[in-house]
């Protein structure tokens, strides 16, 4: 029962400190009735014609005690809101007001020589960038166009780049499929390649096959030395694996 008064005399203390109302009444009853507490503190009872309670019962009256100090709580309440929004207005005002006047003293104050050479400098490294950039792009484009053509010139062609190398390719096929041990030579050296052996390796293939078609231009070694068909290597082995299917038929 006595917690309970407690809390309850404490959240009524709260509510009453936490509210507006009361702080303002108090600050208004002080306004209009200053007399009071500064006879009651600061005037000696010799002083005064009669004693402090007799004066202070004198200056009481309803006015001076309930209805001025209420009627300025109410006017202080429902001002306080408009005059905190104006003066908040006003300090932004004042705020963006100093903001624009550095902007303009900035923006109108002159470069060093240190500040300007940083600058230029730095205009001269991105437009160098994107010169190197732009040129990139350009090889690349160029690498394209040409890997169109290419393909292009293929189809066109039915597979070969020119009819030269159709003959060419029509001359070593020929050379290789009229002989049986040629042909297993291919096949070997295409096994060989493949999987990336080399030269030394087991299971080589005939060395006579290997220098024709590296002396053609149609398998070639890396610095590892390991064969690789050539992209022309690569359209080779396309014509000659559509002979030996048709040789099957």
């Amino acid at each position: 029962m006595i917690d309970e008064l407690k809390k309850s005399i404490a959240a009524t203390l709260y509510e009453r400190n936490s509210s507006p109302f009361y702080g303002t009444f108090i600050f208004s009853w002080l306004i209009w009735n200053w007399k009071i507490p500064y006879v009651t503190l600061f005037i000696n009872a010799d002083d005064l014609s009669n004693n402090k309670m007799d004066y202070i019962a004198n200056e009481i009256n309803l006015c001076h005690a309930v209805l001025l100090p209420l009627a300025s709580t109410l006017v202080f309440i429902g001002l306080m809101p408009f005059i905190t929004n104006e003066a908040y207005r006003i300090t932004l005002g004042f705020r963006k007001k100093r903001k624009e006047y550095k902007q303009k003293i900035e923006n109108e104050q002159l470069l060093s020589k240190e500040e300007s050479f940083a600058i230029r400098q730095e205009i001269l490294n991105t437009e160098q960038k994107f010169d190197e950039l732009l040129k990139s792009k350009n090889n690349e484009i160029e690498q394209l166009k040409g890997i169109i053509q290419n393909n292009s010139i293929n189809k066109n062609n039915n597979g070969y780049e020119n009819e030269n190398e159709k003959e060419e390719f029509t001359q070593i096929i020929n050379n290789i499929l009229t002989s049986p041990p040629t042909i297993e030579d291919y096949r070997a050296l295409l096994r060989w390649i493949q999987q990336g052996y080399t030269m030394g390796s087991p299971d080589a293939p005939n060395q006579d096959i290997v220098s024709y078609l590296e002396s053609a231009g149609i398998i070639t070694k890396n610095d590892k030395a390991i064969y690789n068909f050539t992209a022309k290597g690569e359209r080779f082995k396309n014509k000659i694996g559509e002979r030996l299917i048709q040789n099957r038929k």
